[in-house]
């Protein structure tokens, strides 16, 4: 045997190996002894990973094996030990470390993340591969702890973890971050990296990209990076507040309602409070469907003719989201058409519709299955004229299973209303101005009928019943009055309960009503 004192390193393909005490012993057969608690760096030119405490065996100048620990060194600068049981040489004379990490290990790529599953060492990558499943560190009752399977280098420094449409469990099953509505009943439910309760469930906004924790913000993110380094970017985005266990969702809007030949195109935010189970929109809606072009110019100058709060065309809000709809060419000349030619304007084609509704906010009732507006409604254009006004009203869409429903109902300072109603097939509307009524009394019923492909919904709109509208102004008041007692007896509960006053978070309710499902639609009854 022939023994070295003083060795300070040798290397071997891409690494240096430093023993310990300096001492090497090769045998007879000249292989050299295991060299035990030695340290390994790799590359040799990047320097980037040190290996310790490691057991090596030196094979040839191009070859070595073992194994060893690892620091992991979080952002806040917490070391955790990775173990390496494989550490070799690959065809390309890279240096490999293959390690396995446990549920005992009680590992975390961050304060925020849990993490199990495989590590890889590739000696020219700076960082770390991760193949496993990462754990959110949230305590939310509503959403159950999964682990969310990926593989990617992870800068522990800036932790971006990869969420595709193909995300799974552990256990193979589907993850999302989104809120779905159910199909086969009226509930919503939110998931962040959990799993949805059916195939059938529709999500109305629904995220992919990259999760990422913004310390800042104390809340997960999942989007494309572009919209996680600046938040008015373009793209869908999915955010977890666990603090609050709330759920923030932003883009194009997918409600989950089917209105036959009558198209919505939400786009817009939602904010799920999981603790209360309460869902809140803010939208632009634009809607499309078949109508008298002569009504709808009457009602555009009643409108025009009254005072108005004016609706802001330049807000962040509005900006924002007709971007998201419509692109930033189409959106700046919508904008300069409607504030420069007024009634003359020439609105881009992407954004013609028969009423672009620029926000509202509504609110999800479960018990009642519906979207209610509450607050004012500001209506941007109608029949592409601009109006960008705010007025008094209600927008109610409701999920049915014999088939979805929408109302709209305007009122303006003048007292004339403006009322429109749709199911299965057909629009009912009415109104006290004459001038609307009359327009459309004076179209033949066929004309008022559009034309549609076979085996789809058809589409008429004849006037409604007065007797229609008053039932609808009946269960909004009795809709009122009920939530306006629920509201009195959650109050009291938290004055019961010696809450301070601050913490009475009620806010006014806009009623809606709640239509039978049985409700006719003939020409003879009108309804």
């Amino acid at each position: 045997s022939i023994f070295a004192s003083e060795v300070e390193y040798i290397k071997v393909a891409d690494a240096s190996i430093f023993p310990k005490d300096k001492d090497v012993t090769i045998g007879l057969t000249a292989e050299m002894s295991t060299l035990n608690k030695s340290e390994v760096i790799a590359n040799n030119q990047t320097r980037y990973h040190k290996i310790f405490d490691s057991k090596i065996n030196i094979r040839g100048r191009k070859s070595y094996a073992g194994i060893g620990d690892y620091n992991y060194i979080d952002e806040n600068k917490n070391i955790q030990v990775i173990h390496f049981t494989d550490i070799h040489v690959d065809t390309t004379l890279q240096t490999i470390a293959i390690g396995k990490i446990v549920a005992d290990d009680n590992f975390t790529l961050s304060p925020v993340y849990a993490y199990q599953g495989d590590v890889q060492l590739n000696a020219a990558q700076k960082y770390l591969t991760f193949k496993g499943g990462v754990q959110l560190k949230q305590d939310c009752e509503k959403l159950p702890k999964e682990l969310a399977m990926f593989e990617a280098q992870i800068n522990p420094d800036t932790i971006y973890i990869p969420v595709t449409e193909n995300t799974k469990s552990l256990y193979g099953r589907g993850l999302f971050a989104a809120s779905f509505i159910t199909k086969d009943s009226s509930h919503i439910y939110s998931s962040f990296l959990t799993r949805r309760r059916d195939p059938n469930d529709e999500a109305l906004v629904r995220a992919t990209g990259f999760l990422y924790f913004n310390k800042n913000a104390d809340k997960y993110i999942i989007a494309e990076k572009t919209k996680i380094q600046n938040e008015d970017t373009l793209g869908s985005m999915v955010s977890l507040h666990p603090k609050y266990c709330l759920l923030h969702g932003e883009g194009l809007i997918n409600m989950g309602i089917e209105l036959g030949q009558i198209k919505l195109s939400p786009v817009g935010s939602f904010n799920h409070d999981l603790i209360k189970n309460e869902l809140k929109l803010e939208l632009i809606i634009p809607i499309d469907f078949f109508f008298s072009d002569a009504a709808l110019d009457t009602m555009i100058k009643d409108i025009q003719a009254q005072y108005h709060e004016s609706f802001s065309l330049t807000s962040k809000f509005f900006t924002k989201n007709m971007i998201e709809r419509y692109g930033e060419t189409n959106t700046n000349e919508f904008k300069n058409q409607s504030m420069l030619f007024a009634s003359e304007a020439k609105i881009p084609k992407d954004c013609q519709h028969t009423i672009l509704i620029g926000e509202t906010k509504l609110k999800w009732h479960t018990e009642n299955g519906m979207y209610l507006s509450y607050g004012k409604i500001g209506i941007s254009t109608i029949n592409n004229k601009p109006i960008n006004k705010y007025v008094d009203g209600y927008v109610q869409i409701l999920k049915r299973r014999s088939g979805d429903l929408m109302k709209i109902y305007i009122k303006l300072p003048n007292k004339n209303y403006y009322y429109f109603t749709y199911s299965r097939g057909v629009m009912q509307t009415l109104s006290n101005n004459k001038k609307f009524v009359d327009a459309i009394q004076s179209i033949k019923n066929s004309a008022r009928k559009q034309k549609t492909e076979r085996n789809t919904t058809p589409y008429r709109y004849i006037i409604a019943t007065e007797q229609n509208l008053q039932q609808f102004l009946r269960d909004i008041r009795l809709f009122e009055e009920a939530q306006q007692l629920k509201n009195a007896e959650t109050e009291q509960k938290q004055i019961d309960n010696k809450e301070p006053a601050d913490s009475l978070l009620i806010e006014p309710e806009i009623p809606t009503d709640s239509i039978p499902e049985n409700e006719q639609n003939t020409e003879n009854d009108g309804l």
